[in-house]
């Protein structure tokens, strides 16, 4: 699968912006489709964190485990998970813009086998 680039322009700075993004005991506030979020274990904020979100897709829901492999405050944030026969890749670049900043996020599927 060919990776997908949606580009944004936000009205907040990129360190709001990324303090968002990289804390997923919001998510649930900010992304309607996120149904619950949790850290697991006990790294801090950052590379190497990991958590667990569900999210509403349609009528189903589904529950992904994700790393943090990337994390340079505030312009780049990189999130992957290994689940569901898929290595889901997400990059989440942040730039300032006239307007308050410009998102990037570039998300990449790469199937691994069929479950």
């Amino acid at each position: 699968m060919k990776p997908v680039q949606v580009a944004r322009v936000l009205s907040a700075a990129p360190h709001e912006v990324f303090a968002v993004l990289s804390d997923p005991s919001v998510q649930t506030e900010v992304m309607p489709c996120v149904v619950s979020s949790e850290i697991l274990g006990d790294t801090p904020p950052g590379l190497g964190m990991r958590f667990r979100e569900t999210r509403k897709m349609g009528k189903r829901e589904m529950t992904m485990s994700f790393e943090v492999t990337e994390w340079a405050a505030p312009h780049r944030l990189r999130i992957e998970c290994n689940e569901h026969g898929t290595i889901w890749d997400s990059s989440f670049d942040i730039a300032e813009h006239p307007r308050g900043s410009e998102l990037v996020i570039t998300m990449d599927a790469r199937a691994q086998s069929l479950l």
